[in-house]
This record gives C-alpha cells, structure tokens and sequence, in this order.
C-alpha cells in the first residue's frame, strides 16, 4: 500500500496524473485517517497507461505461490507462523513501498 504523499512522489515521474488515479481508486482509509492506495493497481495502471478495475487480478494464487516459493519479502515464515495460528507484527509501509519502488524503476527501464 502507499500513501498520498507516496503516491504523488512516484507520479512525477510518470505522466498519468494524480487526479486520475484518485477518481479511480478512491484509496483506503486507515483507522487514523491516512488515505492508502493498493500498491498492485497503481503499478498495473502505469503499466498499461490507463486506469481500470484490476481487481480481478488481486490476489491470485499463482502470485501467493511465487512469493513463498521465491521468499520475496522474506514471508515464508511468516506465513507458516500464521497458518499455525501465531500472530505476526509487520510494518507494512517500509517493506511495501521499497517493493513497489523497485517494481516502478523497472518500468521505467522498458
């Protein structure tokens, strides 16, 4: 997930502009206010240079299955303590937005 002024700093590199994705997404909003975006279907629409409802594509499986099989994220164990019904704390922002910034930059080498 990324944050407002998160998602404002990846756009300016990118010429789809903020207004737009808004209107599309809406975003999330915390417990404290804080308007979060699904990290997924902004990379989607910079990808394919538009906005659309990906959210038929959240969450498949097969993604599931290569972020255990390849560990990304260091989740595997993670994942195992919560499937045996152990609770995990994690601080989504830091690990979430270096992954999603490393997705962008490799867009931006296409």
């Amino acid at each position: 997930m990324m944050t407002d002024k998160k998602l404002k700093e990846v756009l300016a590199h990118w010429e789809m502009k903020f207004k737009e994705l808004e209107s599309w997404y809406n975003g999330y909003l915390t417990a404290k206010g804080i308007k979060i975006y699904n990290s997924r279907s902004v990379v989607k629409s910079l990808q394919n240079n538009h906005c659309e409802s990906y959210w038929t594509n959240t969450g498949a499986m097969d993604e599931v299955a290569e972020y255990l099989k390849y560990n990304i994220l260091e989740i595997r164990n993670d994942v195992i303590k919560m499937v045996s019904g152990k609770e995990i704390e994690q601080a989504l922002k830091d690990k979430s937005f270096v992954y999603v910034s490393k997705i962008i930059e490799n867009l931006k080498k296409r």
